[in-house]
């Protein structure tokens, strides 16, 4: 998303975002997410710092 140079290896399944690895966060960690129990990048604690 923000690195389009960059391989995105990680996708947020609920918004369909593509990420590379130094930009894997949860784009909403607070939020429901249907999604959030096999979640790879919550799971690996990529959760956003506001």
């Amino acid at each position: 998303m923000n690195h389009p140079d960059r391989e995105a290896r990680w996708r947020c399944a609920k918004f369909s975002i593509d990420y590379c690895d130094e930009c894997a966060r949860c784009p909403h960690p607070e939020g429901y997410c249907r999604f959030r129990p096999q979640c790879l990048i919550f799971q690996m604690g990529g959760e956003e710092d506001d």
